[in-house]
């Protein structure tokens, strides 16, 4: 029985808009607020990710007192996750797998960058990674 070859990155690829590092937390919050959907939005400086901000991680911090007061006014790369997995879009499911584990499973959740030649294309998450996987599997 003859096996295709797995689904490139591009398979999971979102396209969500990226805002800059100098972005206010604030204006970050709003977006979040606005697309209950998206839980992740990449920051990218002249065309080339340079981090990944989670919706998660600014709720965290947004649900302590006085933060808008406080953070509010600084800039995403004060809070960034300043070493997302980033990959090309040509890459393997089976490859991007290996990169996830190998830097942490918290990526998982986190999701990844997904690039052509260095450059920002979109976001792929841990989600529609594990279903393109379980696919795969149930169909073997």
């Amino acid at each position: 029985m003859f096996n295709a070859a797995p689904p490139p990155a591009q398979a999971l690829l979102r396209c969500v808009p990226s805002i800059t590092p100098a972005t206010l937390l604030l204006a970050v919050y709003d977006v979040f607020s606005e697309h209950q959907e998206q839980n992740m939005i990449p920051v990218v400086e002249q065309g080339k990710p340079v981090g990944l901000i989670s919706r998660n991680k600014l709720n965290e911090l947004f649900s302590r007192p006085y933060t808008r007061e406080l953070h509010g006014r600084r800039p995403v790369s004060d809070f960034m996750v300043a070493d997302p997995v980033i990959v090309e879009q040509d890459i393997s499911i089976d490859d991007l797998t290996r990169i996830i584990i190998d830097a942490g499973m918290q990526h998982m959740s986190d999701g990844f960058i997904i690039t052509e030649q260095g450059r920002y294309l979109g976001i792929g998450t841990g989600h529609d990674l594990f279903i393109i996987i379980t696919e795969r599997k149930q169909a073997q």
